[in-house]
């Protein structure tokens, strides 16, 4: 598998980042963000992939396929060949073919999307605006799904029922949902402190009655919370407090628990 690097703005590689994870089609050994960067940095958590730096070359220099970067830095980095963001494009998912979209009355009425995680990224940091601004609280949820091996539920089942309709079933329209790239649901709600507890009951509830009816089980929910502004007042320390919960249950990004 093509190995890459990748440097840049979240407007450059985010989606491209998230969609090569996604689909598997390419193994990314790290980013490198340039500025400030906060949804590359906030994936970086969630992730696992390692943030990384121009000095950083003599040791990935080797590793490395590729540098994908919009602009040539002004000093090659480590030598690597450089393929642009629309290279990357044509070369991984140039195989993929027009779906052809049915008339307006066949169309079935979509339930309320689960987002990519740049678009929840992006919620995330409005919400703690809107929190900020009004004196609110909210919690953001993690869910794993995990089956007897304790291998972690791929992230191709949340394109298919009845993970699809999912949100529609068990959530509220003003919560939001998103989904990382490896298989992490993520959720949005306005409970705090006791309310939160019980949110995380009747979500985990859900979600196993749900997954019963998935091939490959029977899978455990495991189910971690962050609290703002207790347990941080920016989307990295919201994500990153999570994702200590889930490494203290044994769960490492990409792996078993």
């Amino acid at each position: 598998m093509t190995r890459l690097i990748l440097m840049g703005t979240d407007h450059e590689l985010l989606s491209l980042l998230t969609r090569l994870r996604m689909e598997g089609r390419a193994e990314i050994l790290g980013i490198i963000p340039l500025g400030q960067d906060e949804d590359l940095r906030l994936y970086a958590e969630i992730s696992g992939l390692p943030i990384l730096r121009p000095d950083h070359c003599p040791e990935w220099a080797g590793i490395a396929d590729y540098l994908v970067v919009e602009q040539a830095p002004t000093q090659a980095w480590g030598g690597l060949p450089r393929l642009l963001p629309s290279e990357v494009q044509n070369r991984f998912f140039q195989e993929e073919t027009e779906v052809s979209i049915p008339p307006k009355e066949e169309r079935r009425a979509s339930p309320p999307a689960r987002s990519s995680f740049p678009a929840f990224a992006r919620e995330l940091r409005r919400e703690i605006l809107r929190s900020q601004r009004y004196h609110l609280g909210f919690c953001l949820s993690l869910f794993l799904f995990l089956d007897e091996e304790q291998n972690c539920l791929q992230v191709s089942h949340f394109q298919e029922e009845p993970l699809l309709n999912l949100p529609a079933e068990i959530g509220r329209k003003t919560d939001t949902w998103g989904l990382s790239p490896e298989g992490v649901m993520l959720h949005l709600a306005p409970e705090t402190l006791e309310q939160s507890r019980l949110l995380k009951r009747r979500l985990q509830s859900a979600l196993e009655d749900c997954t019963s009816r998935l091939e490959g089980g029977p899978w455990k929910v495991l189910v971690v919370q962050s609290l703002f502004p207790q347990d941080g007042n920016s989307a990295s320390l919201l994500i990153r407090k999570a994702m200590e919960q889930l490494a203290r249950k044994g769960y490492t990004p990409g792996g078993k628990v």
